[in-house]
């Protein structure tokens, strides 16, 4: 009997494909792992089921973009079989399983001798479910770090683990019919042609005769509508948040040809109220339909019923009423919407709206006297608008020149052109930024020589190779893959008066270096903590992150206002802090600088009135004296009373 090893992908119910040699569960494919994020607690693949739980250790399992599955210390994994029982299980180590690489144990039958080198681990038992849980230690990794862990890429269920996942059995479907009938994770081949009704980048629309079916991925050909693609392509029946795909996975040739002739696509008509999930796909007109804004977009109704338009191909969608749209029925996050192609009125003249507005600086806290104008894509088209919440006309001012925020306000536009359908309302909130007060300290990561302690600025030409960079951290480590080399820095920094103290979240805080930016920067990882000390007599007046990757989250316990690159933080109600600590618990944040505003508050210490009844005197937070103050915060002395007061 030939060895049959299936990734996930080639799964159409266990029992269907597996062989008495084994099934290999892929974790690439069971976690559908794009990016580094905590594993989900249970998956189910066919009859078996996977749980992961974080028990009392310190970090909870992981799916990592290189695609595998970590386990840390006190973590464990269970298998269940719904079916036949559990007799043995081998896991592949990834590399960073054979980096730290600790010792587990199972709740029944008996785990293979551990050594290092170990490039997988096995079990053999007879059970319907065994719990494996991960040693505190490091034992066989080649890393020295002490922890440990277990880092794996594959589980190959009741087999021996060997050979490579080179999924080749394929189910071989005739008919877009046939292909929605094979259950999700399905490998097939089409063994007939399909006319082409769309394409769009990586989203290829097709049908025949039994119905429509959505494409995604690179099939490296133009189509146009109406071309047969030849039969022999292959992918895989995917469900994405119930949308049907018949997914080209990346970096695999989907064996897609050039059109082997031409063929007459036509929409099929469809009234609302009769469109459903089961038509999804497919290549539709809908006529007589009113189509006008929404809370969220666009709706078009007839006869009572309505349905989501998302202009996906930015066909610019005109409103009005007896339109005729068509387009493609289908499912996002589970919901129904439609994807127009085109829009024409009764007589079938092609009915195009201008492009919506744009705003060159997005909505939010911006910085005083920033400036933003409004664009239009469409040509010739001449836009009108508002900065005081109103509803935009053609009778509203004409945009001539870039509007400056210097106070609260709304920006709604529109764009309007002979001939067309004015566009949608745009509308855009800004609110002003305090600009912090006092002397700027400033962080510059960017030049880690700068800093205190310094680290070199230098980076050698081979990144890859480096292995103790001096002037660095001796657990200087890279990952060239994702095109960073990283730094484990010193946990406290100085800049004057003003220390910045970083406290561990699920990864150290890193001094980094961006291979393709060519710049030096800093990153706090989730649930890390960032404190920021000043001596007694000062105080903190607002902090100002310039980086690609300045996020909400970066200051989840203060008032916070920002935008992506550039974000400004000040005390609320101007009230001087002596200690400001902050956490990103959403999320990764990343930044280049960080500027720390500072007040000395000594300027009003110990001023003592003469006499009881002394005049009142103002002094700002700087201890300079005001003679007419206007709204703000302030301290306030008479007579040999001292405190701070808000003026209104």
């Amino acid at each position: 009997m030939k060895k049959l090893l299936l990734s996930l992908a080639a799964l159409v119910g266990v029992s269907a494909f597996a062989h008495a040699e084994g099934t290999k569960l892929v974790m690439q494919e069971v976690y559908k792992i794009e990016a580094t994020g905590s594993a989900p607690e249970t998956k189910t693949v066919g009859d078996y089921t996977i749980t992961l739980k974080k028990n009392n250790g310190s970090n909870a399992p992981a799916c990592n973009k290189a695609g595998d599955v970590r386990l840390y210390a006190k973590n464990t994994i269970t298998i269940a079989s719904s079916g036949a029982d559990l007799t043995s299980l081998v896991f592949e180590l990834s590399d960073q399983g054979k980096k730290q690489y600790a010792a587990i144990t199972a709740s029944v039958g008996a785990v293979g001798a551990q050594a290092k080198g170990d490039e997988q681990v096995s079990w053999t038992g007879s059970a319907k479910e065994v719990t494996f849980t991960v040693g505190d230690t490091n034992e066989y990794g080649s890393a020295d770090k002490k922890a440990g862990q277990f880092d794996f890429n594959s589980i190959t269920i009741n087999g021996d683990g060997g050979g490579t996942v080179t999924p080749t059995d394929r189910v071989d479907v005739a008919s877009v019919e046939a292909f929605l009938g094979v259950a999700a994770g399905t490998e097939v081949k089409f063994t007939s042609p399909v006319n082409v009704v769309y394409q769009n980048g990586m989203n290829l629309y097709v049908e025949d005769a039994t119905g429509g079916m959505f494409i995604h991925g690179t099939t490296n050909q133009a189509y146009n509508r109406g071309d047969v693609i030849p039969a022999g392509f292959e992918g895989k029946y995917t469900d994405y948040k119930g949308r049907i795909e018949f997914e080209i996975p990346k970096d695999v040739d989907g064996k897609f040809a050039a059109a082997s002739g031409t063929a007459e696509v036509n929409p099929a008509e469809w009234t609302l109220e009769d469109i459903s999930t089961d038509i999804q796909n497919q290549y539709v007109i809908v006529k007589g339909v009113s189509v006008e804004e929404a809370a969220d977009g666009l709706v078009m109704t007839q006869n009572g019923a309505e349905l989501v338009i998302y202009d996906k191909f930015k066909i610019n969608v005109a409103t009005g009423e007896n339109l005729n749209v068509t387009g493609l029925v289908a499912v996002f996050d589970n919901a129904l919407q439609f994807y127009p192609l085109v829009v024409t009125d009764a007589g079938g003249s092609v009915v195009e709206a201008v492009a919506a507005p744009k705003f060159s600086v997005a909505a939010g806290a911006v910085e005083e006297g920033t400036t933003v104008e409004i664009t239009c894509e469409t040509e010739g088209a001449t836009i009108h608008y508002t900065t005081d919440g109103t509803e935009p006309t053609e009778a509203s001012a004409k945009y001539a020149e870039a509007i400056v925020v210097d106070k609260a306000m709304t920006i709604k536009a529109i764009a309007v052109k002979e001939g067309l359908t004015n566009s949608v309302v745009v509308s855009a909130e800004y609110t002003v930024l305090a600009k912090p007060t006092g002397v700027a300290l400033v962080f510059n990561f960017e030049d880690p020589s700068t800093l205190n302690p310094s680290y070199s600025k230098d980076v050698p030409a081979d990144v890859a190779g480096v292995a103790n960079f001096p002037g660095m951290a001796d657990d200087t480590f890279n990952d060239k893959t994702n095109g960073y080399f990283y730094v484990v820095t010193d946990t406290e920094f100085k800049s004057g008066s003003v220390t910045l103290t970083t406290n561990k979240g699920t990864t150290d805080a890193r001094l980094y270096y961006s291979i393709s930016a060519q710049k030096w920067g800093y990153r706090a990882y989730k649930k890390s903590t960032m404190k920021i000390s000043v001596p007694t007599g000062f105080a903190i007046t607002g902090l100002h992150f310039e980086g690609n990757k300045v996020t909400n989250e970066i200051c989840d316990k203060v008032e916070y206002a920002g935008t992506k690159g550039d974000a400004t933080w000040t005390a609320p109600e101007g009230e001087p802090i002596s200690t400001l600590e902050f956490s990103n618990s959403a999320g990764t944040a990343t930044f280049n600088k960080m500027t720390v505003y500072v007040v000395d508050m000594s300027g009003v210490e110990g001023v003592v009135a003469e006499t009881a009844d002394a005049e009142v005197e103002y002094f700002n937070l700087q201890g300079v004296k005001v003679v007419n103050p206007e709204n703000g915060l302030y301290i306030r002395r008479q007579g040999g009373k001292v405190e701070k007061v808000v003026i209104r």
